[in-house]
């Protein structure tokens, strides 16, 4: 199997490709998979976004994904150009851009309306107030249920103009396998642990090197069998 792709791609990239067409035509309930990972993700003790950023929270991801899924472009804690009022640098949560123009979203999901003095609301009215001064277009959202939270997100984001045009599941879902390239491996090096333990579990551990030798005798493909046996010699 590996030998026929290491002759059929000229490199790992075009036979990347081909695997991902290859999962999505395979995979009949993809759009099942596709909420799974997505999930998986966002729920993770690392949260990923679909475009593969690591984000600070679960209301972030939803906001980047959301994003990423109706083709806006966006870059994730950008710096700001200037410096804010007390001399810190500056990175908004997400930078849009629509008609040469900026847009900054900035995710408040610490915000308690019951203690305005506390660091974090402080910081958050410094922020909005600094846009404000700045007549920058900004999207200010509060911590809100899933739902709630994108159905604010979409509406702000129509009254600045945005476009909401959906990618397709397989463009989704290319973009989650691109997270990691050499996952359809861990299959097959899953397998190679296995039955190392296995044989070196058996009363016969001492004979490892003769039983795999063995193995590899009955080979019928001559470059498979020095393959295995200069991974053999490798590996003791």
């Amino acid at each position: 199997h590996f030998m026929q792709n290491y002759d059929e791609y000229t490199s790992f990239e075009d036979y990347f490709e081909y695997y991902k067409e290859y999962k999505y035509r395979s995979n009949l309930e993809i759009e099942q998979i596709i909420d799974n990972r997505i999930e998986h993700d966002l729920n993770a003790e690392t949260i990923h976004t679909i475009n593969n950023e690591i984000v600070r929270s679960k209301g972030e991801a939803l906001i980047a994904n959301y994003l990423f899924c109706h083709r806006i472009n966006y870059e994730y804690e950008k710096v700001y150009e200037e410096m804010m009022p007390d001399y810190n640098s500056y990175k908004p949560d997400f930078t849009l851009y629509i008609n040469g123009e900026k847009v900054y979203i900035e995710y408040f999901g610490l915000y308690n309306p019951e203690n305005e003095n506390s660091r974090y609301n402080k910081n958050k009215k410094l922020k909005e107030e600094f846009h404000k001064d700045k007549n920058n277009k900004f999207i200010s959202l509060d911590y809100m249920p899933d739902k709630e939270l994108i159905n604010t997100l979409k509406e702000k984001l129509i009254e600045y103009g945005f476009k909401l045009e959906s990618r397709s599941k397989k463009e989704i879902y290319f973009a989650l396998l691109d997270h990691n390239p050499v996952s359809e491996l861990y299959s097959y090096m899953n397998f190679l642990y296995e039955n190392i333990d296995m044989i070196k579990s058996k009363d016969n551990r001492d004979n490892v090197k003769e039983i795999a030798l063995n193995y590899i005798n009955t080979i019928q493909d001559e470059t498979g069998k020095k393959s295995f046996v200069q991974i053999l010699e490798e590996n003791g």
